[in-house]
């Protein structure tokens, strides 16, 4: 019996991850209150974008300035908050990178990126900053699609990075683990069983 839970659970998670790739996609609302070069958050949401991808999700970045209305809607379970701040001190502990605000249940709509510690740990590595800002994007949005207890022992979902992770931020290659692509699936699945209408990805 143990065998056959396992085989099914296997097949449930290849159709959901199928299913996942075809065009469906989360909004990600932008809001750079610091003014971090266009440029530099420009890459990071591409670096973000490219490790969802990895696992069947895709992004429509929407970036916040005056006069965009998208930006004064109510947001929801695929259509997600980020503000990058220039502190965090305030909001969470000094050692961490940012900070995803989540309900009773595991889940929300908000989340934040602090510039300063983004600074501190380039200055101090080889890291470009827009690679940083890139992989705590990421880290972040699958704390909103993963729920509770969210952190991995691998990949971009770790709980702290080590040297370990953050040479694989440098090379561009910290990603999401199939376990955490296939919790991140399964969780807009449900919504759009729901009834939920995803976002649609731009070709």
């Amino acid at each position: 019996m143990g065998r056959i839970s396992r085989v099914v659970t296997a097949s449930l998670i290849m159709l959901v991850l199928v299913s996942r790739s075809h065009g469906a996609a989360i909004s990600i609302r932008v809001f750079n209150r610091p003014g971090i070069a266009t440029a530099v958050v420009a890459q990071g949401e591409k670096q973000a974008g490219d490790a969802l991808h990895r696992v069947g999700i895709d992004v429509v970045w929407v970036n916040c300035v005056k006069g965009i209305q998208e930006c004064g809607q109510k947001p929801g379970p695929t259509s997600l908050v980020l503000t990058i701040l220039k502190h965090g001190d305030k909001m969470a502990s000094q050692d961490v990178l940012g900070l995803a605000v989540q309900d009773g249940a595991g889940f929300g709509t908000y989340f934040y990126v602090f510039e300063d510690k983004l600074n501190e740990i380039a200055g101090t590595t080889h890291i470009h900053t827009s690679q940083l800002l890139g992989c705590a994007i990421a880290h972040e949005i699958g704390h909103m699609l993963k729920g509770s207890h969210s952190h991995s022992a691998a990949g971009i979902m770790s709980g702290r990075w080590s040297g370990r992770e953050l040479d694989a931020v440098a090379r561009g290659a910290l990603w999401f683990t199939k376990e955490d692509g296939a919790a991140m699936n399964a969780h807009l699945e449900m919504l759009e069983s729901a009834g939920l209408k995803l976002a649609t990805a731009v070709p």
